[in-house]
């Protein structure tokens, strides 16, 4: 297979501590945004992914310093096409 930029595939990240006070413990918050694109060559059927996807995981340790199962949500879309012109939308996960 082989993988090229459709111009590029570009990823950020932004994290979040927020300390403890007014009677709650500390928590977290992580947002890894994915957008742009790329083109893709399997077994000689061209193909093309563009990327519009913001994940976030949050968590809030208990009050006896414990790490609860986090929270994960993700929103945007990945269009998908192969071979080009046949498009598939899907959401981003979970």
């Amino acid at each position: 297979m082989t993988i090229n930029g459709d111009p590029y595939l570009s990823m950020a990240s932004d994290y979040v501590l927020s300390p403890a006070g007014g009677g709650l413990p500390p928590s977290i918050t992580a947002t890894i945004r994915t957008t742009g694109g790329l083109r893709f060559d399997a077994g000689g059927v061209q193909g093309r992914a563009q990327y519009n996807c913001t994940p976030m995981m949050s968590m809030q340790l208990a009050n006896d310093g414990t790490l609860p199962q986090p929270s994960i949500t993700s929103t945007g879309t990945i269009t998908w096409e192969q071979p080009l012109g046949t498009v598939t939308v899907r959401s981003c996960g979970p």
